[in-house]
């Protein structure tokens, strides 16, 4: 059983309460570096994830313990390929893999929505077209 007070990567990895444990790994850390403010590195739906996190967070905390977030191609604005998941289901390019093979993860996935594209960084203008509407 994992204790309360998490503070080991792999004791991070637990499902529940990440935000919190993210927190009590990042105040340790500042902690134990002279309480010198820590950089955020992230990736991909990492950059949102740890978006949100920060914004759970006071001004003066994020002052006192961030030094710097530096998202790496995260997808704030959404993306278009997740319209091609949702709809008919993609294989990231995979040849041996049916197209479809993914589409019951892909399109019931709580992501996959989140992952749409925002029209104020795509535009109004439809990105699916059909034969009798877009």
């Amino acid at each position: 059983m994992l204790s309360d007070n998490c503070l080991c990567l792999t004791e991070l990895l637990c499902l529940g309460a990440f935000y919190d444990k993210l927190t009590t790994l990042i105040e340790t850390t500042f902690t134990k570096n002279n309480n010198s403010a820590v950089h955020l590195i992230s990736h991909s739906l990492g950059g949102p994830t740890l978006l949100a996190f920060l914004n759970h967070h006071t001004a003066a905390w994020k002052s006192k313990h961030i030094a710097t977030f530096i998202p790496l191609a995260p997808p704030f604005a959404g993306s278009t390929e997740q319209i091609l998941a949702s709809i008919s289901g993609d294989n990231f390019g995979i040849p041996l893999v049916p197209s479809d093979y993914f589409y019951p993860i892909q399109s019931a996935a709580p992501s996959g929505v989140f992952l749409w594209p925002v029209p104020a960084a795509f535009g109004e203008e439809p990105m699916v077209f059909t034969p009798s509407r877009n």
